[in-house]
């Protein structure tokens, strides 16, 4: 845990850098950096995300210092703004989709997309064979082995099919 305490020079080292003095907010940024870096890697589980984050976040401070109020923490308000930052960046992730088991398993990713686009295929011809060849025979079938009663719903439901085809 890091506790931070309000340095007396803050305030000045702040006055410097509105003044155009660069260094200067390097200079206030040094004892604060590594609890910044720590809460970007924390918020969002990976160093080089959290590298961009915490870059993002200095730059819109120092484009922003004229805003901070001397009155407070100079840690407390780059806290907030590496936290916001971290925020924006998790909520405009991109989910990841999880393969699943039998295609994570299947060795490079672009094998695992063409098994998937393969099976994909099968199950799309298959929906088409059903569709269309199959059902015309199910209800010959039916016609031979069903009751007069049971023959009925299943004509009825090669209606529903057809008409919800149409």
């Amino acid at each position: 845990m890091y506790l931070v305490k309000q340095k007396p020079d803050e305030p000045a080292l702040v006055a410097r850098v509105l003044q155009g003095d660069t260094a200067a907010f390097e200079e206030l940024l040094k004892p604060h950096e590594a609890a910044l870096f720590t809460l970007a890697c924390r918020m969002l589980g990976d160093r080089e995300e959290a590298r961009d984050a915490l870059q993002s976040a200095l730059l819109r401070a120092y484009q922003h210092l004229a805003q901070f109020n001397p009155a407070h923490r100079f840690f407390s308000w780059m806290y907030r703004i590496v936290m916001n930052e971290c925020l924006n960046r998790r909520r405009d992730r991109v989910p990841e989709d999880e393969l699943p088991p039998t295609l994570a398993a299947s060795g490079t990713p672009f094998e695992a997309a063409a098994a998937s686009e393969r099976a994909a295929q099968v199950r799309r011809q298959a929906r088409r064979r059903i569709r269309g060849g199959l059902a015309p025979r199910i209800e010959v079938v039916a016609d031979r082995i069903l009751q007069p009663g049971e023959r009925a719903v299943v004509h009825e439901r090669a209606l529903e099919r057809d008409v919800a085809q149409r």
